[in-house]
């Protein structure tokens, strides 16, 4: 082991796939770089919701603008929930067919192409192709942005960052009603919702030009579809460590893609149908009332297109709370007990709405609301996440997928996400290289355990009899801890 010294960096010998992962999983807190690609990948979900939002500011002008009857209003609203559901099931695909970062730049370019083009619509059938197109990016971003999340964080913190995705959105739906004031107070009338859904090009290109700056493919996905030397580099760029890499026997890059019939397994099934149920209601007590907020409050306090606008960023504000909130608790409390909160916040209000809505001060039907959408954000909507990374092990799932995301008032779809997080929100990814599901990878793992015995870095098996890596560490953070395993910084 090299002599401990500040000038000298931390180097790790990796020897199989699981080794990258450790290393990631273990790492206390990640670097600056990491936590830069983390936010930007929030970024990317500010991106989705803003998009998916802003067109609900101008849904009374434009069914006067282009003189629409109800069902095209309806498919007004529903075709980016259409293009998101084609997205979610292409883009979980191509995410681990091609990998991250190529979508993660594809998907913007189509954002911001996307708004423009909507926002210059000149009639309805123009405007349907140019928001499922927009729909189509966001159901693509969506599992880019969680499985670059998940895999540049510490197992003790993936389920923080992935629940912050739900304060990104509110806070990407109260951006929108700020962004449109300027343009209603400068006259803008009737094409407001022009302003408002092309300024979503703006943040999309901010955000383009953060992940051409500083994103790269993620480590994990690397190390199991390009193999250890191209994930060796990525840690080396991301970590500032050095890697050396001597691969075990079987650790080539593997090029199939898993089977997701594995969703329906008698092993899985049962967490396939409880992320689906959550994914599903949320989805139906969010999009039924979430996207329609602006019509909400203008119907319930009847003053006009300003206190729409106001009432939203109020109301989303509450958003805002629940969703910064829960991800600190997510640790402490659980999925289950913040989806179980949330969830009953959230039925109280639907039901108190639905029973004394029309009788009950406009102000206090609007509080109602807000503390709707309180609960969504800080239970059920993370949860629909959460849940859903603990559908399958990793060899059937590198790209991270579950069953994640539906849409729009009473429709859903799923969105193929793998989030690895526990009860607690902290689950260890015990099968991110397929140890499970890929009998290969296991013969390998045996042997190394095998050929490795009694030298630095191979895989030892305590009493019960679970694989532990063994990576090599120098440098200021090297030394070993008990059990034989490395101290890393």
């Amino acid at each position: 082991m090299a002599v401990e010294t500040p000038d000298v960096p931390e180097s790790i010998t990796v020897r199989t796939k699981r080794d990258i992962i450790d290393f990631v999983n273990s790492h206390p807190a990640g670097t600056r770089r990491t936590k830069i690609l983390v936010f930007i990948a929030l970024g990317g979900i500010f991106v989705d919701a803003y998009d998916f939002t802003s067109l609900g500011f101008g849904v009374d002008a434009i069914t006067e603008q282009f003189q629409l009857v109800p069902w095209q209003v309806g498919t007004m609203t529903g075709v980016m929930a259409v293009g998101a559901l084609l997205g979610a099931f292409l883009g979980g695909y191509l995410v681990d067919k091609i990998g991250r970062y190529k979508l993660f730049v594809l998907d913007l370019i189509l954002f911001v192409v996307a708004a423009i083009g909507a926002a210059l619509a000149p009639n309805l059938i123009t405007l349907l192709i140019f928001r499922f197109l927009l729909g189509f990016g966001v159901g693509v971003d969506m599992p880019v942005s969680f499985s670059f999340i998940a895999e540049f964080t510490n197992k003790q913190s993936k389920g923080k960052y992935v629940n912050f995705w739900q304060s990104m959105w509110y806070i990407a739906v109260v951006s929108a009603g700020i962004v449109v004031l300027p343009f209603y107070f400068g006259g803008a009338g009737g094409d407001l919702w022009r302003w408002a859904v092309g300024f979503g090009a703006v943040p999309a290109l901010i955000v383009l030009l953060l992940r051409l700056k500083y994103t790269e493919e993620s480590p994990m996905w690397a190390a199991h579809r390009l193999g250890l030397h191209e994930a060796a580099k990525i840690l080396e760029k991301s970590y500032g460590i050095t890697v050396v890499v001597e691969a075990a026997e079987g650790q080539e890059a593997v090029k199939k893609l898993p089977n997701l019939s594995a969703l329906f397994k008698k092993k899985y099934r049962g967490r396939t149908v409880l992320a689906s149920v959550i994914s599903g209601t949320q989805s139906m007590e969010y999009y039924a009332v979430g996207f329609y907020v602006p019509t909400i409050v203008a119907l319930i306090l009847g003053k006009g297109v300003l206190f729409a606008i106001i009432g939203t960023i109020v109301i989303n504000l509450f958003g805002v709370l629940g969703g910064t909130t829960q991800p600190f608790l997510t640790a402490r409390w659980g999925t289950r007990k913040l989806a179980i909160t949330g969830y009953t916040i959230v039925v109280s209000c639907l039901l108190l709405l639905g029973l004394v809505g029309e009788t009950v001060p406009g102000m206090i039907a609007a509080l109602l609301v807000g503390v709707l959408i309180f609960g969504h954000s800080f239970g059920p909507g993370a949860a629909r996440q959460d849940d859903g990374g603990a559908v399958v092990p990793h060899g059937d799932a590198w790209h991270r997928h579950g069953l994640g995301r539906g849409h729009v008032a009473g429709r859903h779809h799923p969105r193929f996400l793998r989030v690895p997080v526990d009860p607690r929100g902290r689950r260890a990814v015990e099968d991110h290289a397929g140890a499970d599901a890929d009998p290969a990878f296991r013969s390998a793992r045996a042997r190394a355990d095998q050929v490795g015995a009694g030298r630095p870095g191979r895989r030892d098996t305590g009493g019960g009899g679970h694989h532990h890596s063994r990576v090599t560490v120098s440098g200021p953070c090297g030394g070993r801890r008990a059990g034989g395993r490395a101290a890393r910084c």
